[in-house]
């Protein structure tokens, strides 16, 4: 019995604790990620945040990331819109089509 106690009381502990970091770490808003119709993305945006201006980050990768959740954190909705080297994206610039730029638009 004593034995269920302790390991209630961690679970519980461990909840807490996930949920403080959750706050202060992401700072109220989550990355989604897009992967549809050809399309990748990684979508920042508050949970609060509705009809706002989105901002599309071109080139993705590490600075798209970090300006897309600058942007979330102003209230905005930032999309990283990665157009190489990932899975199903051409591996040069050039080679990646214009419609793909305009389904992020849409």
């Amino acid at each position: 019995m004593k034995q269920v106690i302790i390991t209630i009381i961690s679970i519980l502990l461990l909840i807490v604790t996930y949920l403080i970091i959750d706050h202060f770490l992401f700072d109220g808003f989550k990355t989604s990620f897009i992967h549809e119709d050809g399309f990748q993305a990684k979508y920042f945006a508050r949970s609060e945040t509705q009809n706002k201006t989105a901002i599309i980050l071109i080139g993705g990768g590490q600075w798209g990331n970090y300006w897309g959740e600058q942007f979330a954190n102003k209230g905005y909705v930032g999309l990283s819109l990665p157009y190489t080297r990932l899975e199903g994206l051409p591996d040069l610039p050039e080679e990646i089509p214009l419609e793909y730029f305009e389904k992020a638009i849409d």
